[in-house]
């Protein structure tokens, strides 16, 4: 029984498809006239910098850090309520899959903590009636090339199925969202494996949508379609008709008919009113109203400083007294594509100024996105020797960081080794500031007095680790991934050990099977 049957049979076969695939051009009247809702699904962190400008807060990935599913879900509030104002209504949470190494694009190595932070989300948007989304969980190529050859079902489950549980649990989810990657053989089967045996069988209750595939056999499976061509569609409906004539004629058969309709190549209309009405559902609930945020500053602001991990501070190097000048380093904090930060140099003197620390002198260092730099090492050296503490900015950018998945290298580019080892040599104290949401390889840290990681986006980040520096605040000591001396080597070692069959990884995934080996370096 259509809920909206008085809606849909006011409509033309093709406003109907126009309104299942949200390509109503010409159609749009139709909307107003009979007040039809709809539904505008978005990333919930599309939302930090949709305006062009400077994302106020940091990456889901760098406020794992904080380990505070209060903050996190605090932030996820603020991001819904600027989404409203563009209006987007129906938000996508980020996946609470748990990664498989220090590459992954997820929150966290950790199945506990990549739920616990997602599923921190999920509370605060329910508690406001925010309408969200949830991704469905699925172990991807990309993952199973840092696992076992053949898929271990209680790997699977505990990396994928037991943090989707946790954010499911939570309740007040509106869709969940298909995962249209392709799988292989055992993990392909796992998959399988892992809906049907470990997400919750109420999970038909909720809403199901597929974003990218268009396809008419996904409306005859129930999906929704947020988006795709119409042509699709009116094609699959043109067939129908014309095999159920034929079927009437007699040259065609009932199973015939049906066949077409599960692979997609047909599509009734009853089909189509049937996922127009379930559309139209989906879109009343998400345009209810909701409980907005309205202290978004104050939660980038807390949240930035509670992202900020302290790695090391040996001789007590931080923090720094009043009055000291200082030295600042690195290409990585200056406005340019490679880098999240905008006008950082300033923010961060204004904010060491009000604590009584003078920046004297700023280099770049490096190019950020090269990995030679010699002339530029040579004022960077100047300045470090005239100071009695230098801080280095560095990274890998978020250029390369989002490449990680593809070409997996977190040792940090030659010229900023390069220039760490020269200043080094002249400077009295050195503290480095690592910019960036993965934590590179940590060989470096020799020649560093304090490290802090510090987000590679955020308005208040500059702010957050004057405060740090200046020993306002406190930082955090906690890491959402492991980090490593020689992290490549480590990584290739293992899958070269894998691909000849002489290693079995098993339950004991990053850094579980590093620590049970011994091979923390």
């Amino acid at each position: 029984m259509l809920k909206h049957k008085d809606i849909i049979e006011k409509l033309t076969k093709e406003q109907k498809v126009a309104l299942v695939t949200d390509t109503r051009d010409g159609y749009g009247s139709a909307l107003e006239q009979y007040n039809i809702p709809t539904t505008s699904l978005c990333e919930l962190w599309d939302e930090n910098s949709r305006d062009g400008g400077e994302a106020l807060f940091s990456s889901p990935k760098s406020l794992a850090n904080s380990w505070d599913d209060g903050i996190i879900g605090g932030v996820a509030k603020c991001l819904a309520t600027k989404g409203a104002e563009y209006g987007d209504n129906l938000f996508v949470l980020p996946s609470a899959n748990a990664a498989s190494s220090v590459y992954g694009e997820e929150l966290s190595e950790d199945p506990h903590l990549s739920g616990a932070m997602v599923a921190g989300m999920a509370r605060r948007l329910k508690e406001a009636g925010m309408p969200y989304c949830i991704k469905e969980p699925l172990c991807t190529m990309d993952d199973a090339r840092f696992l076992d050859k053949e898929a271990d079902i209680s790997v699977i489950y505990d990396r994928y199925a037991r943090p989707f549980k946790a954010v499911y649990g939570v309740g007040g989810a509106l869709a969940i969202l298909k995962n249209d990657q392709e799988t292989e053989g055992s993990y392909k089967e796992a998959n399988e494996r892992l809906v049907k045996e470990f997400v919750p069988s109420d999970i038909e209750k909720i809403v199901k949508i597929n974003d990218a595939d268009t396809t008419a056999s996904n409306l005859v499976k129930g999906y929704q379609l947020l988006g795709g061509s119409s042509l699709v569609l009116s094609t699959a409906l043109d067939n129908y008709e014309r095999i159920y004539r034929s079927m009437e004629e007699g040259g065609a058969t009932a199973h015939e008919l049906n066949m077409t309709l599960k692979d997609g190549a047909s599509l009734s209309e009853e089909l189509l009113d049937s996922a127009l009405d379930r559309k139209i559902e989906l879109a009343k609930k998400c345009n209810s109203p909701f409980t907005r945020e309205t202290r978004t500053e104050a939660y980038a602001y807390e949240s930035t400083k509670r992202s900020i991990v302290l790695l090391k501070n040996s001789n007590r190097a931080l923090p720094l007294s009043r009055g000291e000048k200082i030295g600042v380093i690195g290409d990585i904090i200056f406005d340019h594509d490679g880098s999240g930060y905008k006008n950082f140099a300033n923010k961060l003197n204004s904010a060491l100024s009000a604590q009584g620390i003078s920046i004297v002198g700023l280099e770049k260092g490096y190019a950020l996105d090269q990995s030679v730099s010699r002339e530029m090492i040579e004022p960077a050296v100047k300045l470090a020797s005239s100071v009695n503490t230098t801080i280095a900015f560095v990274g890998l950018g978020q250029n390369r960081e989002r490449e990680l998945t593809k070409s997996p290298h977190l040792s940090l580019p030659g010229n900023q080794i390069a220039m760490l080892t020269q200043i080094k040599k002249v400077c009295k104290k050195l503290i480095v500031v690592i910019c960036g949401e993965s934590l590179p390889d940590m060989s470096f840290d020799v020649m560093a007095d304090a490290i802090l990681l510090a987000p590679p986006q955020g308005a208040f980040v500059a702010k957050s680790i004057a405060d740090i520096i200046s020993g306002v605040f406190s930082p955090c000591g906690k890491l959402a991934y492991a980090g490593y001396s020689g992290v490549d080597t480590i990584v290739r070692e293992h899958q070269k050990r894998k691909n000849m069959n002489k290693q079995k990884i098993g339950p004991f995934v990053g850094y579980r099977y590093t620590d049970s080996n011994g091979e923390w370096t």
